[in-house]
């Protein structure tokens, strides 16, 4: 289902198939479909306009890896579109900074 930009998925709770039986068969079946929408090829990938080191311009760059735990200070790869130029960065933020 979606609604206003954001994807649900809309299943059982796992602890009805306790009282009911016959909806384990289910279950399953929505958790296959659930691993096959969260699957990393079905991912939108994150772009950033920020300023190259590499060809000198700002151009939009692609966020290659976001860290797992995500602090304030925690540096995240991003590569240009244009010169596929990798490099570490903090990335811009998006609160304000008395809410860190």
């Amino acid at each position: 289902v979606e609604k206003d930009g954001r994807k649900f998925f809309v299943t059982f709770h796992p602890a009805a198939t306790i009282y009911n039986q016959k909806l384990v068969d289910e279950l399953k079946e929505d958790f296959k479909k659930l691993a096959k929408l969260l699957d990393k090829g079905n991912e939108v990938k994150q772009h950033e306009d920020r300023r190259c080191d590499f060809c000198m311009s700002k151009t939009s760059h692609e966020v290659v890896v976001i860290p797992k735990v995500v602090t304030r200070k925690r540096k995240w790869l991003y590569k240009c579109t244009v010169c596929n130029h990798e490099r570490w960065l903090v990335p811009y933020r998006t609160v304000a900074e008395s809410l860190y």
